[in-house]
């Protein structure tokens, strides 16, 4: 009995082609996530001069930091901004699915996180020593100051 369809191509061969577009057909998935935690940090500037401007000064425009540190007797208010970019892709082929139970799983992913940080530096006195603005490193604070 021949081919039911009439065609040219084998039904074997259609079949075949059909079954193995099946095994190989699979899901292919893409993920992206971001997320913002802090305030938005700018660049001082010369807004706060340095033996002048006082922790009030700095908590009244800046309101509450994100860190506050003693070191040797001084004062270190830190206001920090963390940008976390998360992405990846997954493939997955069923080739196998049908024989073994299994498929491949090919996946690929990637994590970016930025830093923004401002951070000031007061004497025993209250007064401002020293200023440190960095934008966009990726390195949080501790590791900045601390490399």
């Amino acid at each position: 009995m021949g081919c039911p369809f009439k065609c040219k191509v084998p039904c074997g061969t259609l079949i075949a082609a059909f079954i193995l577009i099946g095994m190989l057909s699979g899901c292919i998935s893409y993920e992206y996530s971001r997320q913002i935690v802090g305030v938005n940090i700018e660049d001082p500037g010369d807004n706060y001069p340095l033996g002048t401007t006082t922790i009030a000064d700095v908590l009244a425009t800046l309101g509450a930091p994100d860190d506050v540190f003693s070191l040797d007797n001084k004062d270190l208010l830190v206001y920090q901004r963390s940008l976390l970019q998360e992405s990846g892709l997954s493939i997955g082929i069923p080739i196998f699915d049908v024989a073994t139970g299994g498929g491949i799983d090919i996946s690929a992913s990637g994590t970016l996180t930025r830093y923004d940080v401002l951070s000031f530096f007061f004497d025993t006195q209250g007064m401002l020593e020293d200023v440190i603005f960095e934008k966009g490193t990726d390195r949080p604070y501790l590791k900045t100051l601390f490399p």
